[in-house]
């Protein structure tokens, strides 16, 4: 019995420290997308799209980080968040983001293209993150 406790346990900790990789990696991931698209827009001297994309890709990995963040305390061992406190985070994240979108896009001198581009910069870090995870060979 304290064998198949101690398995149980062992697979809980590797999938917490997959999960844990995968976040990290497709930060990483999305950060380098990011520097990548910056580095082509000064480049070409677009400044606009370089502020688009700064401001934009700079929202899109707080929200996620602030997003895993709220999710990893809601399915965490304890499990005693409340709703309350979700609902919190929620309007939080989304006061901020609209707040900067708004402001942005009503003070400053950007590309609304690259404010786009720049808001999914994490969901393409995800999702390289994913395909990147999934090539590789499964080790025995």
């Amino acid at each position: 019995m304290i064998d198949r406790v101690l398995r149980v346990s062992q697979i809980k900790d590797a999938g917490r420290d997959d999960h844990r990789r995968l976040i990290r990696s497709s930060i990483g991931v999305g950060f380098g997308f990011a520097v990548l698209c910056l580095l082509i827009s000064i480049l070409f001297a677009r400044w606009d799209w370089s502020l688009g994309l700064l401001i934009g890709s700079g929202l899109s990995l707080l929200n996620f980080r602030l997003l895993v963040n709220s999710a990893s305390k809601w399915f965490g061992e304890k499990g005693t968040v409340r709703i309350s406190s979700l609902w919190k985070g929620f309007l939080t994240r989304l006061l901020l983001s609209g707040t900067v979108l708004a402001l942005s896009i009503l003070y400053l001198p950007m590309n609304i293209f690259g404010l786009a581009t720049g808001l999914f910069v994490a969901q393409g870090g995800l999702l390289l993150s994913l395909f990147r995870q999934g090539m590789k060979p499964k080790s025995r």
